[in-house]
């Protein structure tokens, strides 16, 4: 990639990070230590959930003096919430959003998410409901409320949970 096709460089990122989050950067250092070893999936589990929750945008490129910024239409999305998933993936006739094995009778407006290709999710008579089922964690919530789930993730934290809080806050696809 030529130098004038760049956004930005990992350099300059990684410097604005130190110096707009540098509680961020302590934490990432154990994560980049053990990119590509053994003990990588181990680590993250263990710091990522404990990383300030805050978006590139808001702590670094908003604070940022050397950022220009340049309009542009090309379709990105924030999948920062599970229904945010219905604006970037399709729906079926009653409005439903289905990613994995799933039989629905008399659902509407739901957002099924399933990572077992060994587990079949049967809804029967759901309307505006989100249900993810992983591995270690299966949540059922009113899709209304799903901008609300940070007091899910905080009674985690309270109760020493912490190790499912990443299942829970990762919708992308």
């Amino acid at each position: 990639m030529e130098q004038r096709d760049v956004f930005w460089k990992m350099r300059a990122v990684l410097e604005a990070v130190e110096r707009y989050l540098p509680e961020l950067a302590r934490g990432l250092r154990p994560v980049a230590e053990a990119v590509g070893t053994a003990d990588f999936d181990a680590v993250l589990a263990e710091y990522f959930p404990r990383l300030p929750k805050i978006s590139i945008d808001c702590g670094v490129m908003e604070k940022a003096d050397n950022v220009w910024a340049v309009p542009g239409d090309f379709g990105w999305d924030d999948l920062g919430a599970w229904t945010a998933l219905e604006r970037v993936t399709g729906k079926d006739s009653c409005g439903n959003l289905v990613q994995g094995q799933a039989v629905l009778v008399d659902t509407r407006e739901t957002i099924i998410r399933s990572d077992s290709d060994n587990k079949l999710v049967v809804t029967f008579g759901l309307k505006d409901t989100l249900v993810v089922d992983t591995p270690d964690v299966l949540l059922v919530a009113d899709k209304k409320r799903a901008q609300d789930l940070k007091a899910v993730l905080n009674e985690l934290r309270r109760q020493g949970l912490d190790r499912f809080l990443q299942r829970l806050t990762t919708p992308g696809p």
